[in-house]
């Protein structure tokens, strides 16, 4: 079972941002990382309320990763827009 903050976002956790992590991002979604170096995050997001399921893979810094996939997003003042 994943925990609701992406890894590595939420110190009190006591995690590691780095490849294998994985988190429930938002209801239905699952984001995967596949990798980081040089302060970038490699990452798919699994959308399962799609039929059949999809993802979407991307990359972002790691600053701006976590302020958009920390939940609850308004705690770190981001938030991502999937439309």
């Amino acid at each position: 079972m994943a925990t609701d903050d992406v890894p590595g976002a939420n110190p009190a956790n006591a995690d590691k941002l780095a490849a294998g992590a994985w988190a429930e991002a938002f209801r239905w979604l699952l984001l995967y990382v596949k990798g980081t170096e040089n302060s970038q995050v490699v990452y798919e997001l699994y959308d399962l309320a799609q039929e059949p399921p999809v993802y979407y893979q991307d990359a972002m810094r790691e600053a701006e990763f976590k302020t958009a996939f920390s939940y609850p997003p308004s705690q770190l003042g981001g938030e991502v827009d999937l439309a």
